[in-house]
């Protein structure tokens, strides 16, 4: 079965070849119908993952396929929500009647 989302080898620095390092060396598989999880700290390289899976960011080194193409613009089926989208709304318990 070939996966459904493929970084193999990717590396991606910003500012250049002399720049900061994101990720090196980045392999992963994502099959169709399975629930992927990026977790860790601030600056670990999560954004930068979902960046290059959806084409929002190309790598320096390695390859990336989505559905079986290499991805060389943004994936139309792709959406990412940043967490202040995710956030529950809050309430004030003084205010409610």
């Amino acid at each position: 079965m070939t996966a459904f989302v493929s970084l193999d080898g990717v590396s991606h620095v910003y500012g250049g070849s002399g720049g900061t390092l994101a990720v090196d060396g980045l392999s992963i598989e994502v099959n169709r119908g399975e629930f992927a999880a990026v977790v860790g700290p601030s600056g670990c390289g999560k954004s930068t993952l979902m960046k290059l899976a959806t084409g929002l960011q190309f790598p320096f080194k390695g390859r990336v396929r989505v559905a079986g193409q290499q991805v060389a613009k943004p994936v139309k089926m792709c959406r990412i929500e940043t967490k202040q989208f995710l956030r529950a709304p809050t309430s004030d318990i003084r205010n409610s009647d």
